[in-house]
């Protein structure tokens, strides 16, 4: 009935009746069948034989027998189906593996995240002084350090934002006190108009004019300039202006008043401050001016109607507080004049002199003196206003912080 009836068992104790099915296929030289055998029970059990023919070593063409395997399918099913829960039972194990190595490796990854979002929020909250904690090396570290940077320079800018803040408050209180430095009426002169200008170059000047009327018929005129700009110049402004006030009402002499006011205020400067100051005395019923300089780079100009000629007077002297007695007394010198009438006195700050006009150029003493010729010709009694505007009217845009002071007296 087919190709074999029997075949020997492998412990070779037993012929087992086989039948041959069918031939399933070829696997290069070795052939696969599939049939019944029958158990040393007379169980009829399937199976699966694998043949391989053995040929003659020196003719390969010629078959000398053949080798048959027959193997139950029940047993190969059964191996089949335990690999199978094998791979299965590995295969899972696999995958929990990689859930947790996964979990592990998210887990280290958002846990320095979660940390720096949480530190971002607490500096989003205002609290500029915290820091971040995480200290690894990768593209985190780098955020996390970047981060910090970011935050110091944010309270660094808030710290000089604050200091910034109380010292413009600072500056605001300084500028009006020295506003009410300033002199808040001119004063009225028999036969005479008395005329200033003062126009800051910034919030805070270093000019400061102030009229006294003295014993005698007689009145101060006082233009003073500081060193430096800002509040330091403001504060000695303020106490040479105290120290003229407490001096100067019964000395007529305007040399001896700037000997007082060097005396009594230079102690009290630092090193390297001082104060320039021009001063002159007017005599109401003899129209006699008396002046003294007191390192003052602007001279006094005199308008002389009668010649229409415009004159300097430049007496010497160091200015206050660069010596506290000696050296300042002997620089001191002292003019006097009448004034005609219709005669002018122009005192004015040096640092007008420095303003940048449109054409590029410093206005410089030799533009300032024509343009106070041209004033003084004029015949105009306020003197001072009339020719602070004619020099902004030529001043560039950006002309520079210096300031505007001017002081004039006509005669009339």
């Amino acid at each position: 009935k087919g190709e074999y009836d029997f075949v020997i068992s492998a412990t070779r104790r037993n012929e087992l009746k086989i039948k041959i099915n069918k031939k399933l296929e070829n696997v290069g030289a070795v052939q696969i069948k599939r049939g019944l055998i029958t158990s040393t029970s007379g169980k009829e059990v399937p199976y699966r034989s694998f043949r391989h023919p053995i040929v003659k070593p020196t003719n390969k063409n010629q078959t000398i027998a053949a080798v048959e395997v027959f193997l139950s399918e029940e047993s190969m099913e059964a191996e089949l189906s335990g690999l199978l829960t094998k791979i299965i039972l590995f295969s899972v194990i696999g995958i929990l593996l990689g859930i947790a190595v996964s979990f592990g490796v998210a887990k280290g990854v958002t846990r320095p995240l979660g940390t720096l979002l949480h530190d971002i929020k607490i500096i989003a909250d205002g609290d500029l002084g915290h820091r971040t904690k995480v200290s690894s090396s990768d593209e985190i570290g780098v955020l996390a350090r970047s981060i910090d940077d970011m935050t110091a320079g944010l309270e660094e800018a808030q710290g000089l934002r604050a200091d910034l803040s109380s010292k413009e408050h600072q500056e605001q209180i300084t500028q009006e006190i020295q506003e009410k430095l300033f002199p808040s009426t001119l004063p009225q002169i028999p036969e005479s108009r008395v005329d200033a200008v003062f126009e800051a170059g910034s919030d805070l000047s270093s000019d400061l004019f102030d009229f006294l009327p003295l014993t005698g018929e007689k009145t101060g005129l006082l233009l003073l300039s500081a060193s430096g700009r800002g509040v330091p110049a403001a504060v000695i402004l303020a106490m040479a202006r105290s120290t003229f006030r407490a001096v100067a009402k019964d000395v007529h002499s305007p040399a001896e008043t700037l000997r007082q006011m060097n005396a009594l205020f230079s102690p009290d400067l630092r090193r390297g401050m001082y104060v320039t100051a021009i001063y002159a005395v007017y005599d109401h019923k003899s129209h006699q001016i008396k002046i003294a300089c007191a390192g003052h780079k602007m001279p006094t100009l005199r308008w002389v109607a009668a010649e229409e000629s415009l004159m300097s007077h430049h007496p010497g002297g160091i200015a206050m507080g660069l010596d506290k007695g000696p050296v300042f007394d002997r620089s001191l010198e002292e003019e006097e004049f009448n004034l005609a009438t219709d005669d002018l006195l122009i005192l004015a700050a040096a640092g007008l002199t420095q303003l940048t006009l449109k054409s590029g150029e410093e206005l410089g003493e030799t533009r300032f003196f024509k343009v106070a010729m041209a004033v003084a010709k004029s015949n105009e009694v306020e003197v001072a206003t009339r020719l602070a505007a004619k020099i902004d009217a030529n001043l560039a845009e950006d002309p520079g912080e210096h300031d505007i002071t001017i002081v004039s007296l006509r005669r009339t």
